[in-house]
């Protein structure tokens, strides 16, 4: 593990990454302000109608990243396609098949 990244749970697009939790729940809610939307925690109240807002605890989650996907979506952004190992850790689709393979 390398870092960490925030992504949304329904389209697995990848909003944040950090090297700390911190980090990545800044970038990603640096880059959700960038698009206008809002981040709201579970159980405020919703802005009415308001489509740009986010559920932070539904729709956004913080999981660890290996060094290789960390580096992939600082370089390249988050919309890419990444896997997971079977400890949890977010990593490239590369080094989820090497895991497939082992």
């Amino acid at each position: 593990m390398s870092g960490f990244i925030v992504y949304d749970v329904h389209a697995s697009l990848i909003h944040g990454v950090g090297k700390t939790h911190e980090a990545a729940w800044a970038d990603a809610v640096n880059s959700l302000k960038a698009a206008h939307i809002d981040i709201i925690k579970d159980g405020a109240d919703a802005p009415e109608g308001s489509p740009g807002s986010w559920i932070h605890d539904n729709d956004l989650k913080l999981v660890p990243a290996t060094r290789a996907l960390v580096d992939l979506v600082t370089t390249r952004g988050g919309n890419c396609s990444w896997g997971e190992l079977p400890d949890g850790t977010a990593c490239t689709r590369e080094e989820e098949n090497e895991g497939d393979a082992a």
